[in-house]
């Protein structure tokens, strides 16, 4: 099978990385849809009592065909968002030990393939590449799974109060739905850009680390030679060549919530105008899921900050797995016969010359 038929995908890295991990994931997710489960019905509560004091409704607030007493749902609303918070602190947990678990594999991962690998592979290795890995690149690989969390429960959320919009008003409910759906359009082309700035990046990483390794190995020969300022001029220029990059990256990234936001609100300001042409049943339906939308509309923003995120990590994502991969590919044999005991080794009459000369 040939390499390019073997080039890891962003699915397959991740995938691969998290399967010891799925029982985490699962017990994340089951937190993560509770936890937004009770905050939807704490904004549904809030938005029936609201209506009850404004329309003077005996005191009481409908809320899913029942009729409860306003003087009762400062305790519920007490006690959703108590548990609420509960699951929002074991998710948060569970969130940090899978980053800090996945960290420890990767740099396992690579350490143990680096060391594996046969001393000609190693020797041919660019100086500082393996600390670049080791560091910048297994941060990254955390970043994406933290990212990936994230939009996890961003999605989650977003599932759960679509869910309870349903329960309340489906059209409206569908209405909201098309608007978070069109805002995620809107912002692909910036994410698509995201990407391929950010997979240059990964290269021009590993350049700069090179470029400082070898030159910071040749103090001697720089004071010899007097050739210091070659040396700065070499290393301001690898610089600039991966400041801008990273420059590149971050504006794109920084862009997309802006225009997330922009369209959002505008949405929110339709909805607001629609409000006005209904009966009081209908106002606290729609009141409600305008609310959810609001609310929604923060859980769209992570989705989105999530995306270019990963857009800008899955290049070195797969940039460490590709090394990952070559260290194995060239791993040394081991054999099976441990000698009982090394002597002396000794140099006699040896000598060094050039290839050429």
């Amino acid at each position: 099978m040939r390499r390019r038929d073997r080039e890891p995908t962003p699915t397959k890295v991740l995938a691969a990385i998290l399967r010891k991990h799925v029982a985490v994931i699962i017990v994340l997710a089951f937190a993560t849809v509770a936890g937004a489960l009770l905050e939807a019905g704490l904004l549904v509560l809030l938005t029936a009592t609201l209506l009850a004091y404004v329309q003077g409704t005996d005191g009481r607030a409908p809320l899913f065909g029942l009729h409860v007493n306003v003087s009762t749902t400062p305790a519920i609303g007490l006690g959703l968002i108590t548990v609420r918070f509960a699951f929002s602190a074991l998710s948060a947990w569970l969130s940090a030990q899978l980053t800090a678990e996945v960290t420890a594999d990767e740099r396992s991962r690579l350490t143990t393939a680096f060391l594996g690998t046969s001393y000609a592979v190693q020797q041919q290795e660019p100086a500082g590449r393996l600390q670049e890995l080791l560091s910048a690149f297994v941060a990254r690989v955390s970043t994406t799974v933290t990212s990936f969390v994230q939009g996890l429960t961003a999605v989650l959320s977003l599932a759960s109060f679509i869910g309870m919009g349903a329960v309340v008003e489906p059209l409206a409910t569908l209405m909201m739905l098309g608007v978070l759906i069109g805002l995620g359009f809107v912002v692909v082309p910036i994410r698509k850009r995201i990407r391929s700035e950010s997979a240059s990046l990964a290269t021009t990483n590993l350049t700069y680390a090179r470029t400082i390794s070898e030159l910071g190995s040749l103090g001697l020969e720089m004071r010899t030679f007097g050739v210091r300022s070659q040396f700065t001029e070499t290393l301001e220029a690898a610089s600039a060549v991966q400041v801008r990059g990273v420059r590149r990256v971050q504006f794109l990234s920084g862009l997309l919530t802006p225009i997330y936001t922009l369209l959002a609100f505008a949405c929110v300001l339709v909805g607001m105008q629609l409000l006005g042409g209904l009966n009081g049943g209908r106002l606290a339906a729609f009141g409600a899921v305008l609310l959810l939308l609001l609310r929604s509309l923060s859980y769209g923003q992570q989705l989105v900050n999530v995306q270019a995120t990963m857009a800008a990590t899955v290049p070195f994502l797969l940039r460490f797995e590709s090394e990952v991969e070559r260290y194995r590919e060239g791993a040394a044999a081991i054999g099976n016969i441990r000698p009982d005991h090394i002597g002396d080794i000794a140099l006699k009459a040896a000598s060094l010359t050039y290839p050429g000369r």
